[in-house]
């Protein structure tokens, strides 16, 4: 990387940048290959993270349109039919294609990962086709999975007692629904790993079972009601039992889970699980957990050009927005953001608006002010203004777009009239008239393309 010259420059979006902002280069490389080649050194394990990011996106997309060619004889029919005539496909290449026409590796593989579940007592994951839920439920290899499994393992052989449920692939292979062990000549366990499936502390029982089953073995671990007992006491919980084996502690709990998840999350779902952790896990210092983990919460914004403090402010801000959305109070678990220290255009831009809603508003006489244009983001200003007499005498309100407006607008101003005027009727039994064009809003489709919205 190039020395810093203090030399600064603005580039777009007045984003300021030295020369340290250039790609790193290898001279030995642009010598011999005669091009200038980036080079970077990667050698964290925040790597990670990225590298699996793009390789879970899935194939190449292609859109493609289909069309059928008519006979000349024949007279064409315009029938045109936009989700008939475009597909969503999988693009390969004919590099692709031709790879995998020679069964050529697509990618190479040290070491086999075996995925084991976890879940609680009778939780399960049952997969059937439409219709077939109940054969499903009585199918005898639903309830076998790998946990289980495992529990049987402990009770019918004694030689498991030494090893743990991550370690149980690197000795035995999950066969016909058991764990049968392997060859004593086979090396092939050398190069498994096992890997107990990631749970969100949202699910605060899951989350402690996967802690236990990280501790627990042999006699410990012969049934889900067993891992309920340590030293001869029975606990309701499996976080109480985790507590008791020293495995979480209120005060580094959190803080631990966190750092787990800084290493695979990306800023935006980690800044959601702090998130979850403050309004539901009740942390001891959530100020402290912000602190710790805000570089990791904030690469994103960073990423975008802006500066360390205004990418802390958006990010306490996408915080405040989640924390207000589960209902509780931002101000008693994170200081606010100083809003003064924003870039002078926004507050220009704030101000600007302000003084020509302002101008507008002196400029309008006394019978323009009884037909007064009202956003209804601004409802509640316009409230304060004018006395309920006068809302209770109006005979006629015209609502122009209201199909643009939200579907709570219209609940609240429905309850207004209700509570001003004392009728429990449609806007308290005022004539209402919704102009627009209903024809453009777009039916809700659940998890529905935009071809299937449009239809």
């Amino acid at each position: 990387r190039r020395n810093n010259s203090n030399k600064t420059h603005f580039a777009r979006n007045n984003i300021q940048v030295n020369n340290r902002f250039v790609v790193p280069y290898n001279s030995f490389l642009s010598l011999k290959y005669n091009a200038h080649i980036n080079v970077e050194l990667c050698s964290t394990v925040k790597a990670i993270k990225y590298i699996n990011k793009y390789i879970t996106k899935g194939y190449d997309c292609a859109r493609i349109g289909v069309q059928v060619n008519a006979n000349d004889n024949v007279e064409k029919v315009v029938d045109y039919d936009e989700i008939k005539q475009y597909l969503n496909c999988r693009y390969i290449s004919s590099q692709e294609a031709a790879w995998h026409l020679q069964d050529f590796p697509i990618h190479g593989q040290s070491h086999n990962v075996v995925m084991l579940s976890i879940h609680l007592k009778d939780g399960q994951s049952i997969f059937f086709e439409e219709n077939q839920a109940e054969n499903a439920l009585r199918r005898e290899s639903v309830a076998c999975t790998t946990l289980t499994a495992y529990f049987d393992l402990n009770v019918s052989d004694s030689s498991a007692h030494q090893y743990l449920y991550q370690d149980i692939p690197n000795h035995y292979v999950f066969k016909n629904k058991k764990w049968v062990k392997r060859s004593t000549v086979s090396h092939y366990g050398e190069k498994t790993i096992g890997r107990i499936i990631s749970v969100s502390p949202r699910d605060v029982d899951l989350y402690h079972l996967r802690l236990i089953l990280f501790s627990a073995k042999g006699p410990d671990a012969t049934s889900f009601e067993n891992l309920n007992n340590f030293n001869g006491k029975t606990y309701s919980t499996y976080k109480d039992v985790a507590r008791v084996r020293g495995l979480i502690n209120d005060s580094n709990e959190w803080h631990n889970c966190m750092y787990k998840a800084s290493s695979y999350m990306m800023p935006k779902c980690l800044r959601s699980l702090l998130v979850t952790i403050i309004c539901h896990c009740n942390p001891a210092n959530p100020l402290q957990l912000f602190e710790d983990f805000k570089e990791n919460m904030i690469e994103d914004f960073i990423q975008q050009g802006n500066s360390v403090e205004k990418s802390l402010k958006l990010c306490i801000n996408d915080i405040k927005m989640e924390i207000h959305q589960n209902g509780f109070d931002f101000n008693q678990f994170l200081p606010l953001p100083n809003f003064e220290d924003i870039s002078d255009r926004e507050n220009n831009l704030v101000n600007c608006i302000v003084d020509d809603n302002n101008l507008l508003w002196n400029d309008l006489n006394s019978d323009q002010l009884l037909a007064t244009d009202t956003n209804y983001f601004n409802i509640i200003s316009w409230l304060s203004q004018i006395k309920k007499e006068f809302l209770k005498s109006i005979d006629l309100l015209i609502w122009n777009e209201a199909p643009m407006a939200p579907g709570i607008a219209l609940e609240i101003v429905d309850l207004i009239f209700r509570d001003l005027i004392g009728v429990q009727m449609p806007f308290g039994g005022n004539v209402v008239v919704l102009g627009g064009d209903f024809r453009q809003v777009l039916p809700v489709v659940r998890k529905g393309s935009r071809c299937a919205i449009i239809a």
